[in-house]
């Protein structure tokens, strides 16, 4: 177990991390015992190659590919420093373990560089909030109108 969480997120330029590329990376490290702040970086990512943004993603994030090539830097230039952040640490992500390490590892890939990754453990606070609040049907249901979710027979529904 590691002394620190560090708690991270990536915005991107779309949704297929084969195609698409990371233009933002933020951690947050908290010590777990106490609960402390340690560090905290943000960095704007510059993709090595041709991009554009999907508009949906740019709605999400607020990034543009103007403000990016102003701002960013190459993966590769900031990835020690991130690897550095996150070497005694475990890993807090929100859809992370869905999302944003699929991105992530891609990046590292298309820079030859191993992402150092062993041996830690992964939180993913969105898996977390689906097991303890599942969004089945009859789970929402039941949230939204506090009654249990009744069978029905199709023909019983038609007027």
């Amino acid at each position: 177990m590691h002394e620190y969480i560090v708690v991270w997120d990536v915005e991107t330029t779309g949704l297929n991390p084969k195609e698409d590329f990371i233009i933002q990376l933020a951690t947050l490290k908290f010590r777990k015992s106490d609960n402390s702040f340690k560090d905290g970086k943000k960095w704007y990512i510059k993709p090595a190659h041709d991009f554009t943004i999907s508009p949906k993603a740019q709605e999400t994030h607020g990034l543009s590919k103007e403000f990016i090539l102003a701002n960013g830097v190459y993966f590769k230039d900031i990835a020690n420093e991130f690897f550095e952040m996150i070497k005694d640490a475990d890993l807090l992500t929100y859809n992370g373990n869905s999302f944003d390490i699929k991105f992530l590892n891609e990046e590292c890939k298309r820079w030859g560089l191993e992402l150092p990754i062993t041996g830690k453990k992964f939180y993913d606070a969105f898996a977390m909030e689906c097991r303890f609040n599942p969004r089945d049907l009859s789970s929402v249901y039941k949230k939204y109108t506090g009654k249990d979710l009744e069978y029905m027979e199709y023909e019983q529904l038609l007027p």
